[in-house]
């Protein structure tokens, strides 16, 4: 993993839909497959995807008893394909990808079982737990900035004529302080929720 995560600048892509199949071969896997959706392909130096393990002996379909890994592939055997055409979200970037028959080594290959590399205790985590706070911590900015850019519009608009500005609505000033504890309640119950896990 040290040629994985060996520059600090790098960027990493991901999809844990397991939209790739990868067979075994001597040494390693051949991956292919075409995953929708990849948030930052653009930019990525590295794409960690899930695929389908498939030999002789395993299910070649999802279900019952199939064998899923995620692989780490490196920018060079990765090709985007642009069908992110959208009126919102737009600087994702969230392209289709398409990996065609490219060689992985087997110590890219990591399964959810596999042995944890660096036994701390954030790496010991189920994956699901640090997606789940992943997405929690999002939804968390997602609040402060619509808090403060409602903070930002009542400190510059003014209202002509008789009505109240915005700042000074009780609705707007309620909203403002409903938004800010309900932040900090659910910051704190993050947190403790990561501590105690």
């Amino acid at each position: 993993m040290k040629e994985i995560y060996n520059n600090p600048s790098h960027i990493y892509a991901n999809s844990a839909r397991p939209e790739g199949v990868a067979m075994i071969v001597p040494g390693g896997y051949i991956v292919s497959g075409q995953w929708s959706l990849v948030s930052g392909c653009e930019l990525a130096n590295w794409f960690v995807l899930r695929c389908l393990i498939t030999s002789e002996d395993s299910p070649k379909v999802l279900g019952p008893g199939a064998n899923l890994k995620l692989f780490f592939i490196p920018k060079k055997d990765v090709n985007v394909v642009d069908t992110w055409d959208v009126g919102g979200l737009s600087g994702t970037g969230s392209h289709d990808i398409v990996v065609k028959d490219a060689f992985v080594k087997e110590q890219y290959a990591v399964g959810f079982n596999s042995p944890v590399a660096i036994d701390n205790a954030y790496s010991r985590l189920p994956i699901g737990c640090i997606n789940s706070a992943g997405c929690a911590a999002m939804t968390l900015g997602i609040l402060k900035a619509a808090t403060d850019d409602l903070i930002k519009m009542c400190l510059e608009r003014v209202t002509p004529g008789a009505n109240p500005d915005l700042r000074d609505r009780g609705t707007v000033q309620a909203a403002i302080a409903k938004s800010k504890t309900l932040l900090a309640s659910k910051r704190s119950q993050l947190h403790s929720t990561v501590a105690t896990i």
